[in-house]
């Protein structure tokens, strides 16, 4: 891990210094003994309540120095720290941190598990958070007894954790700290999108087929988005781009960007380097097929074959949608159709987001518009939808085409209804005025980017 744990990167101008600093501040545990409550007066609990917050800067510095002189031992070499008396240091430091973490008092706890998450978590730039630093940062943080590999509500990166209890944080200072992870995962994934947007644009330079050629059963290399598997096995959460390449019947991976990217350099790399292939015509069917391979590598085709029929999947919602956004029946666009009100037309409208189907038990009346009633997860949702006039020349809504894959989720709502989404079944209702906010949000960032290169252009 990187040298830099905090603000500060040393204590001091070296390891004499930062030695001593670990000494000078907190050379032992700060003691506070706790009377009984039951007999104790109000005047010695106020004494007891000053000293012990008079203490708690002392716990907190005590454990940063001891951190920093941690950090500062581990940049240096070989031969320093093998000297005893830097040894001696060490275990004095580690001992002091876990003395201050695990201290009888939770206040003490509390102020020194604060400065570790402190030293681990303040004053990251975007540019120093790989994986492999969020990474181990989790560790240390474990290995200080302050985070716990759980069914929490911290994620990094394919793994998710909580706040031990031991920190004895409350409410608001465990939501401050799992924000700050959050907010280091964020960084992460920016980078990792930037730098799979940037590979992912290189990789059909080697095409020689496009996606509808791939899918009419043409032979060549073809690349394809494969998305995440929303729903189900943790084990088909990761997603990217991938390479093909098509002969005869067999599908061979040549490259991928994303987090899909050791799946299949390990596809490619097997069998002594010849790699892994599918049969194209077994993605027709739901079940993977039996294959004859060493038991190592039967995992890895079975999550091969599972990436490549996302992929096809995903590739076939994509022509889908490119087709109906170019639909001759098409004639308004879809801000024409949410804001302009216009009496006649059918535009092209897609929720640029994933739907979020409530769970069995949610309460209905908390649910948010945007939900729907089925228990999954629903991304790619697009269709046509019309305006027009009735006999009696009142303005009415229709769904003109839906993709195949929507029609369980809307095929209730194929009728002609009056032009109010309010009146309008479910989901459709929830779906149109969600779509209407977003249409809305894009109306009003482009009005304010407008304006500001007006100002920008207008002479002084």
């Amino acid at each position: 891990m990187s040298k830099r744990r905090g603000p500060n990167k040393t204590v001091g101008n070296g390891l004499g210094d930062v030695g001593a600093a670990v000494d000078s501040l907190a050379p032992h545990v700060p003691s506070v003994e706790v009377p009984d409550f039951g007999s104790n007066t109000p005047e010695e609990m106020d004494k007891l309540e000053e000293e012990i917050l008079k203490q708690l800067p002392k716990v907190g510095d005590g454990c940063l120095a001891a951190l920093r002189f941690l950090d500062e031992t581990e940049g240096r070499s070989r031969e320093v720290n093998e000297l005893p008396q830097i040894q001696a240091k060490v275990q004095q430091a580690e001992d002091h941190i876990a003395s201050l973490t695990g201290h009888r008092i939770p206040a003490f706890r509390r102020a020194a598990c604060t400065a570790v998450f402190s030293h681990y978590l303040d004053g990251h730039q975007p540019d120093q958070v790989t994986p492999g630093v969020l990474e181990m940062i989790a560790a240390r943080l474990m290995a200080r007894d302050v985070l716990v590999e759980d069914d929490g509500p911290i994620r990094i990166l394919d793994r998710t954790f909580a706040i031990s209890d031991s920190t004895a944080f409350g409410d608001q200072e465990k939501a401050e700290i799992v924000e700050k992870l959050r907010g280091l995962t964020r960084m992460v994934r920016q980078a990792m999108r930037t730098t799979f947007r940037d590979e992912a644009r290189v990789l059909p330079e080697n095409d020689t087929m496009s996606v509808e050629q791939f899918l009419g059963g043409e032979e060549g290399i073809v690349t394809l988005g494969v998305p995440k598997q929303l729903n189900g096995d943790d084990r088909f959460h990761r997603s990217g781009t991938v390479s093909l390449e098509v002969r005869g019947d067999r599908i061979w991976a040549l490259g991928a960007t994303g987090t899909i990217v050791d799946l299949v350099n390990v596809v490619r790399s097997a069998n002594g380097g010849t790699g892994l292939f599918v049969l194209r015509s077994s993605l027709q069917e739901n079940r993977h097929p039996f294959v004859r391979l060493p038991e190592a590598l039967i995992r890895i085709f079975i999550n091969f074959w599972w990436l490549l029929k996302r992929a096809i999947a995903s590739a076939e919602i994509y022509v889908k949608h490119e087709a109906l956004k170019v639909d001759p029946r098409v004639d308004i666009t879809d801000e024409q159709f949410f804001l302009g009100r216009r009496d006649t037309g059918t535009a092209f409208v897609s929720f640029k987001d994933v739907w979020e189907i409530p769970q069995p038990g949610d309460d209905p009346k908390k649910m948010p518009l945007w939900k729907a009633p089925d228990g999954r997860l629903l991304p790619h949702i697009f269709f046509l939808v019309e305006r027009g006039r009735s006999e009696d020349e009142e303005t009415r809504l229709r769904i003109v085409e839906i993709p195949e894959h929507l029609d369980v989720f809307l095929g209730n709502c194929l009728e002609e209804y009056p032009d109010d989404f309010k009146r309008l079944p479910q989901p459709l209702s929830a779906l149109l005025g969600a779509i209407y906010g977003q249409v809305a949000n894009k109306a009003k960032r482009a009005a304010r980017i407008a304006k500001k290169q007006t100002k920008i252009d207008e002479p002084e």
